[in-house]
């Protein structure tokens, strides 16, 4: 078992997680220790929200025609009702975490307020729920053959099409997920 912080590192679903949430995810880790255990955000499963629908629902003004075409995602089966916005440090920096290289974690809605207003930050990605483990837990899957960690990567987090985040993750690593096999074993 890891005795390290997987903070701002990528959870890649190996081809044998088969859970309709997770098969074939790519999780950003936005807290993890080994006492607490870890806090995630799913980043392609895109959700049936629409980014209107969702200011709307938060009574946030906006105007269907110049909002930018920003897909919203669902971030985890936990607290699917919680927003959260990941963006550019410089934006907002009082209000929630640092996960990793200027990028934040944060609930504003004075973000999407701003996103509302066209101003949008170059990186940004809104996602409504979350993924959480137990202590220890996210150690066990991994050992488990359950996910692959691969580096931070922000090409793949905000450029990269939700469809082929997992295997575009695969090959930032070398690997073809396409060519792994669901059966695991341990020497």
């Amino acid at each position: 078992m890891t005795k390290e912080s997987l903070q701002g590192q990528l959870l890649l679903a190996m081809p044998g997680l088969t859970d309709s949430m997770f098969k074939q995810s790519i999780c950003l880790i936005c807290e993890h220790s080994l006492e607490q255990g870890a806090f995630g955000i799913v980043l392609n499963r895109p959700h049936d929200i629409s980014l209107s629908q969702l200011l709307n629902q938060l009574n946030i003004d906006n105007d269907e025609k110049v909002l930018p075409a920003m897909s919203i995602f669902n971030g985890g089966p936990v607290r699917n009702e919680q927003g959260f916005i990941l963006h550019d440090s410089a934006l907002y920096p009082e209000d929630g975490i640092d996960v990793i290289d200027g990028i934040r974690l944060s609930h504003s809605t004075d973000i999407l307020r701003s996103i509302a207003h066209g101003e949008i930050p170059e990186h940004c990605l809104i996602s409504l729920g979350y993924a959480g483990w137990g202590p220890e837990q996210l150690e066990t899957e991994i050992t488990d053959n359950a996910w692959l960690t691969v580096p931070y990567n922000p090409d793949i987090v905000f450029s990269t099409p939700a469809k082929k985040q997992w295997l575009s993750a695969g090959s930032h690593l070398g690997v073809d997920m396409n060519l792994l096999s669901t059966t695991v074993g341990h020497a």
